[in-house]
């Protein structure tokens, strides 16, 4: 692959907890830098865990949720992935902008 090609794996849709830069900055070490989009297909809602408010995507044809693909590096994927717990899944997505990305939505129960 050639320095000009993008790469899918760099890039993050965050849209609650994950811009907050002092999270970043508390798990990978960093702030991240990004720019507004939005995850077609998906509402806000929110998780309760342990008396706390988390914002999580649930899929919803014909809805969006607005956030920021962040740029990210690969090995900072198992971090988060911790973070996230078993209440998110991480998944690929196509955003409103065309980037392609990963995005923390609520985990499937099943």
């Amino acid at each position: 692959m050639s320095p000009a090609t993008p790469t899918t794996d760099g890039l993050l849709f965050a849209y609650g907890t994950l811009l907050d830069g002092r999270v970043q900055s508390r798990l990978l070490g960093r702030t991240l830098s990004g720019t507004p989009d939005r995850l077609e297909g998906y509402r806000k809602s929110v998780l309760t865990q342990d008396g706390q408010s988390y914002p999580v995507a649930v899929a919803d044809k014909g809805k969006a949720r607005t956030g920021r693909a962040l740029k990210i590096a690969q090995r900072d994927l198992e971090t988060l992935d911790d973070y996230e717990g078993p209440e998110y899944q991480r998944i690929r997505a196509r955003l409103a902008s065309g980037c392609e990305c990963w995005v923390y939505v609520a985990a499937e129960s099943g």
